[in-house]
């Protein structure tokens, strides 16, 4: 099976690599992916002081994490060549946003390849009204069976505003009632990205994007004791698909959204306040969850 996966992989390689555009289709602007608040659960007050751009995008690009698991991690611990953003497709390395410093080495192999993007959840995109989001899963990890259901953490919603999801909004919310739980087993860690890759209709693969959040970056904009290690978070923002055509065209139908999640090392430059101040304590448990090896 990983045979035919390497030359299927090689096939669309080449299949878009006969020009300097063929990869990279359209350039993407970072504006196109918001965060607009952060919120303890429970509560309406916002404590962003501003709102914040993508820090970093990539695409548009063909619709390549439908295809060879890119979007089906196993077992999702965020090691080399396993899923897209970790560069299991042939158009990514892993190190799009990203620096070498921040490779771990999570297979235990004494080489620091690893990315270490979790995939979260995929959610498809219907048009009008609610979507539908099918959670993965993270695990078995080395030397054990333990397997983390990505469910029993979070919640993750994309709200439309057309027929063809050309605009929407979007929602990340932890569960407040495992905090206590999850902090009695977790020790510091931080997750320090979050990444959505969104998808339309259009061409033979389709098209998509990539949208990076760094919040190494943004909470270094914040002061607000607010932000703090032991509480559950509601994120929201908004997105667009407005890469992905200009005025005239026919609007291309926005299909679904992978969120993935990357966990650095206990090791990492991310300051305690700014740990866990965005996901709240329940993404924790990924990354205790893996260590334990």
């Amino acid at each position: 099976m990983k045979s035919v996966v390497s030359i299927f992989s090689l096939l669309l390689l080449l299949a878009f690599s006969g020009s300097s555009s063929a990869t990279h289709l359209k350039a993407c602007q970072e504006k196109r992916f918001t965060l607009e608040s952060v919120t303890v659960v429970g509560s309406s007050e916002n404590l962003l002081g501003d709102s914040y751009n993508a820090s970093n995008c990539i695409g548009v690009i063909p619709a390549v994490d439908a295809f060879l698991g890119n979007n089906d991690p196993n077992p999702n611990l965020g090691q080399a060549g396993d899923g897209l953003l970790n560069g299991e497709s042939p158009f990514f390395d892993g190190m799009e946003f990203i620096t070498e410093d921040q490779l771990q080495d999570i297979d235990g192999d004494g080489e620091a390849t690893d990315p270490g993007w979790i995939h979260l959840a995929t959610t498809v995109l219907p048009g009008f009204g609610n979507s539908e989001t099918f959670y993965n899963t993270s695990g078995p990890y080395p030397d054990g069976d333990l397997e983390l259901n990505i469910d029993d953490l979070l919640d993750i919603s994309f709200d439309c505003r057309n027929r063809k999801c050309t605009k929407g909004t979007w929602t990340l919310t932890t569960d407040p009632d495992i905090v206590a739980e999850v902090q009695e087993l977790l020790g510091a860690a931080t997750f320090d990205h979050l990444a959505f890759s969104i998808n339309v209709s259009g061409g033979f693969l389709g098209q998509s994007a990539i949208y990076d959040f760094n919040f190494a970056d943004i909470f270094a904009n914040e002061d607000n004791d607010e932000l703090n290690f032991f509480t559950a978070y509601e994120l929201s923002g908004s997105f667009n698909t407005k890469d992905f055509w200009k005025k005239g065209d026919k609007k291309p139908l926005t299909l679904y959204i992978n969120t993935w999640a990357r966990d650095p090392q206990m090791t990492s430059s991310v300051s305690e306040p700014l740990s866990m101040a965005l996901f709240g304590s329940m993404l924790l448990m990924l990354g205790y969850r893996r260590r334990q090896r």
